[in-house]
Order: structure tokens, then sequence, then C-alpha cells
């Protein structure tokens, strides 16, 4: 008998067998989905637990699939979003709610934190929850240029409001720190005569720490502490942990847990450099979780910031000073004296009632790289006192603001730890210290005595008295250099004795004074012996010694009141102020028997004594002619001009 095929059991073997390459496909076709989104999807377990992953949302937590198999899932979630996420999961286990679009901050692989948005839905069956399937999405990226506008926006309006620097800096790197919560951040601005940084605003580390970090090399050369203007543009370092720090430093790095460092210069527009931005991290890898382009977006607020108020601070400077700068300049045109110029401008400056001025100041000049006093106004109270005459560069807080170029403050010279140098007998007193800036460099320091006081000095009056330290160190530099041009268009260049233009302006004062008091003014001619032979014989080099050794020894015989000037070659005159000629004759055989000793050389002079009825140019042929006639008569010897010696 044959068998009769069952058609109808083949047709329905056949359709399930469609289905099951159909839902195969599909199973197929889901797990490609599963695996190629773009969106992170996750399975759970009824425990929370990790079951299943595909490779964007194990990426977006930086573990494989692999790793995240059995964790469980509120390891990824800080303590604080642990809770909330603790009671999302009871509500979709318990109450089969679907959780959608809810904001959450993840921690990755290594600590760093990822901000995403989160759908959960129960997976039911039979009427049961045996797990949760979860889509993440990692916004962290947009979130990070959503704030970057934001802050934008609202630096700019600080800006506008005219909120002072620290607090605009300290809201930007607030606002950087809470997207990125491994960081820690510090803004250093650069000093304005120095490569030096100071340390505007930080989030957490200690003035301590980051003082040490500016000082000490814990990051290699240049990163911190080196030269601003020899810096790249970004420094990164990775697994600082691994470096050798300098004795001493090990321990105070290791309390900040510091694992790496990046470092950004700030530029103002013109590209000069103003500061550093600097992010610390307790990540080993710093640009792991950082975006570069996040990262400089937060440097150009910081520059913006830093730069315009730099430009609003001068504009507010350049105002409020206009009046006691002009001030000072007319002074300064006047054309006084060192002395008169100084006591002028602190006249001027007093009327700055504000900042509270004592009538006590100093004023150091730049010698050889420390500062040495030059003038020094003390009030009755302090008078006595012991003063500093030299201060190191670097040392107290004249030596630091000469090192750093900036101005600085202090309230209470007893309290504060820069002032180092204490004058015992010094009432307490405040400072407010300024570099006198000369040309293109610090030439010194002018020291303001305050009332003890807690007065905050705002940037704008650090820059106006920026301003008045240009002004005052011109000045000073100006009336030096006159002063010394002065002398040398007086003196003559070998000896230093006085020229002809001296012994002119001398004798228009002198002579006018002898007449009306009837003081005598004795004059002599001072001639050496044979001096064309001893050039001939030893040089002119030689020649020029004996010149230099004699003018010392007439500046050493003679008073202050007196005058030697080198007349001509190997000529002398000498005026000698309210003497008679028998006393101007013992002090030129005093000079006479000097020469000899110390030279071995011998002088001649004629001497006479000024008579107010014949005129100057008469007494000088009298001196010139006694001159002559000693050296007629051997040499070596002094000659009075009298009706007698020419007879």
């Amino acid at each position: 008998m044959k068998n009769i095929p069952n058609t109808n059991l083949q047709s329905r073997l056949d359709n399930e067998r469609k289905i099951a390459n159909s839902l195969q496909a599909a199973l197929d076709f889901q797990s490609l989905i599963f695996e190629n989104s773009l969106s992170g999807i996750f399975v759970l377990g009824i425990d929370g637990s990790f079951v299943q992953s595909n490779k964007a949302g194990a990426s977006i937590l930086g573990f494989t699939p692999e790793e995240l198999f059995g964790k469980s899932a509120l390891e990824i979630f800080s303590e604080n979003t642990r809770r909330k996420m603790k009671s999302f999961f009871m509500d979709i286990i318990h109450n089969k709610l679907t959780i959608r679009e809810v904001e959450l901050r993840v921690m990755r692989k290594g600590g760093s934190a990822a901000m995403i948005i989160m759908n959960a839905s129960p997976i039911i069956k039979e009427n049961n929850v045996i797990g949760i399937v979860c889509s993440a999405e990692d916004i962290t990226k947009k979130r990070q240029e959503n704030i970057s506008k934001k802050v934008r926006m609202e630096t700019l309006e600080m800006l506008a409001k005219g909120k002072e620097l620290d607090a605009i800096l300290r809201f930007i790197i607030r606002s950087f720190k809470n997207v990125h919560p491994f960081t820690e951040c510090t803004v250093f601005s650069t000093m304005q005569f120095s490569n030096r940084l100071m340390l505007n605003v930080t989030t957490n580390y200690s003035n301590t720490f980051l003082n040490l970090i500016t000082q000490t090399n814990i990051f290699g050369a240049g990163a911190l502490h080196g030269k601003i203007s020899e810096r790249k543009k970004r420094i990164i370092k990775n697994r600082i942990e691994r470096r050798n720090y300098r004795a001493g430093t090990e321990k105070n790095i290791k309390a900040p847990n510091l694992k790496s460092f990046m470092s950004q210069l700030i530029e103002d527009d013109k590209g000069k450099n103003i500061g550093t931005f600097n992010i610390y991290s307790t990540n080993p890898e710093i640009l792991s979780d950082i975006d570069p382009k996040v990262f400089e977006e937060y440097c150009q607020m910081i520059s913006i910031a830093m730069d315009r108020k730099k430009t609003e601070n001068e504009l507010i400077s350049r105002n409020k000073s206009l009046t006691t700068l002009y001030s000072i300049s007319s002074v300064i045109m006047e054309g006084n004296p060192l002395d008169t110029l100084i006591e002028k401008i602190f006249a001027v400056i007093r009327e700055l009632k504000d900042f509270h001025f004592i009538p006590e100041y100093k004023i150091f000049l730049n010698k050889n790289d420390s500062l040495e006093l030059l003038y020094q106004k003390n009030t009755p109270d302090s008078k006595d006192q012991d003063t500093c005459k030299i201060v190191e560069k670097g040392k107290c807080l004249c030596g630091m603001s000469f090192e750093n170029g900036e101005v600085l403050v202090c309230g209470d010279s007893e309290t504060d730890p820069r002032h180092e140098i204490i004058e015992q007998k010094s009432p307490s007193h405040g400072h407010i210290i300024i570099p006198l800036i000369g040309r293109d460099k610090i030439s010194g320091i002018l020291c303001l005595h305050t009332v003890v006081n807690n007065r905050k000095i705002e940037e704008a009056d650090k820059f106006f008295f920026l301003s008045i330290g240009r002004q005052v160190g011109l000045a000073i530099e100006n009336a030096m250099l006159y002063s010394e041009l002065e002398k040398l268009t007086m003196r003559d260049p070998l000896t230093g004795l006085a020229n002809r233009r001296s012994l002119e302006l001398t004798i228009k004062k002198l002579l006018p004074l002898a007449k009306r008091s009837g003081q005598p003014v004795s004059v002599a001619f001072l001639d050496i012996d044979f001096f064309k032979k001893y050039n001939d014989t030893n040089g002119h080099t030689a020649g020029d010694e004996v010149l230099i050794n004699i003018a010392n020894i007439l500046a050493a015989n003679l008073r202050a009141e007196d005058l030697a000037v080198r007349y001509g070659g190997e000529e002398f005159l000498l005026i000698f102020a309210n003497t008679d000629i028998n006393h101007a004759q013992n002090v030129l055989d005093r000079i006479r028997l000097d020469v000899l000793d110390k030279t071995n050389i011998s002088i001649s002079a004629g001497l006479a004594q000024y008579d107010h009825r014949v005129s100057f140019e008469h007494l000088l042929e009298q001196a010139d002619r006694a001159l002559y006639y000693a050296k007629d008569r051997g040499r070596n010897q002094v000659v009075l001009a009298d009706s007698e010696t020419f007879e």
C-alpha cells in the first residue's frame, strides 16, 4: 500500500519553519540594531545588575560590554544620584512605570564624569517584571557647549555691570569645575614688569600649595615657575605622580591628589601674555576627559574678562589721575633741584585724601641690582629711628616691589609678614610701595607711609600709582642725568677739577660778595716745572698721571669753599675764599711740598690778593706775573704779587 503524503501536516511544518526563520531574522536584525545603535542600550536584571549592553552604551561609561556584565548599575552613579536611581528602579519594577529623558551624571571608568539622558522601561513577561531596558545618550559635549554659551553671556553681563575681576574669574572657573568635577582650577596673572605669576583665583587649592607649584620645579622646566615668554601655548603633564619631585615637596603635592596638569597661556587682543589658566586633575590622563575645544572656550572667556578689566582699570585710572598727574608734570617742568622736586611731588600726592598718607616717605634708587636710599622724609615722631639704607631685591616690601614691578599695599607694618625690615623706633603705619619706572626699567622705589588701615586698593588705584611711578621715575632720572651732565660741563674730564666755565660762574658770585663784605680773596696760578721735558721723556700717559696726582693733592688741601681750576695744559688756578695773601701762601707752600714728596716733581706758583678797585682780569695778570717771576728765580717756590716784587 502506498504512503499518501499528509499535505496538511507538511504545509503546517513549512509555515512554522518560515515563521521560525522570520523570527530568527528579526532577532538577528534586532541584534544588529542593538549592537550598531548610536545610543547606548543596556539590559538590567531584576537585581539592577548589567545583563547586556551594546558597544555604544559601554563606551559611554568607559567599559567594554564584557566588563559591564554582572556589575551593579548603581555603581556608575555618584552617591547623591545613587539614591535617586534606587527610587527609579523601584518604580519600574513594582509599579511598571517608564522613565523618560532623565538627565543624570554617571561616573566613567577611571573616575571622570559624563552627563547622559536616560530612558528606562520594564521588561514584562506573564505580567511580571523580569528586567529593565535602558537607553542612554551622552550629552556631555552638548551640555558643555550650552554651559559655555551661558557662561560667556553671564561673563559679558558681569563685565557690563562693573563686577570685580576676581569675582568674574571665580564664576568662570567654578562653572568649569561644575562640568568637570574631577578637576581643580586656578587663574594666574602675569606681573607687569616681570615674568612671574600672581595668583588671582582658585577653586580649592590653598595659596601655600599654589605658591609651591609656582616656585619649585615639580612639573619640569617652564611649567608655571618659568618665564612666561619662554613657555609654549599649552603645557600638559600626565601621570605626574610618577615624576621625581624636589626634596621636601612630595608631601605637599600628594595632599591634593594631583595626577595630571594642563596650563594654557592667556593673551590679550594684542597677543601679549597676561596670565595662565590651569587645570589640576585627579585623573592620570587629563585630555581623556577634557575636550580641548571646551578648554579653549574657557580660556577665551578668561582672556576677555582679564583684557577688558585691564582696559577698564586703565580708563578709570586715567580719568582719576589726570589732575594729579598734571600737577606732578607741572612741578617737574619747573626745573627744581632734586630735593625740592621730591618735596613738591609728595605735596601733590598727599592731596589724595582717600589714602591717608602721613608726611613720611623714602625714595630708593637701583644701585647694582639692589636698592640704595636716596631721600628720606621723617615725621617728628620717627625722626630718630634707625632706617634701612640698603634693601636687597626681593627683601621686604620695597625689595618685592622692585623685583616684581607691582604696587604693594600694607595695612600695618607690625602685622604684615612681608614687612621683614622693622625700624625699631617707628610707630605703626601702613605702606603703599610704588615702583619708579624709568626708561623701560625699574629705576627705584617710592615708599609712602599711611596711617594703619585695612583699606583695599582696587586694581584701578594700582594702575594710577603705576602712572605716578612712571612720572616720578622719569623725573628723578632726568634730574640726576641733568646733574651729571652739568657736572661734566663744569669739570675737566681728566683731573675732575673745575673748568673755565665753572670759574666764570664762581667769580660772578664770589667777587660781588667779597666787595660787599670786605672779605679777602686770594688767587694763585700754579705751574708744573719742566713738564714738557717730563712728557717728552716719559710719555703723555705718565704726564696725565702726574696731572691727576696733583689734582688730588689740590683737592685734599683745599676747603669746600675754595676752588681749583685746570686752567691750561699743566697750569692750575686756585681761588681762596675769605683768605688773605699770607694765609694763602702757607697753603700753597704746603701743597708745593706735598707735590714734591709724592710725585718727585716741583711746582711754581704766583699769588695775588683781590682788590675790589681793580678788575678780576687785572688780578689774574698779577698772579701770572708772580708765577713767571717764580720761574725766573729758579722754580719750586711761591712768589707773592706786590709792588716790590716787580720793581
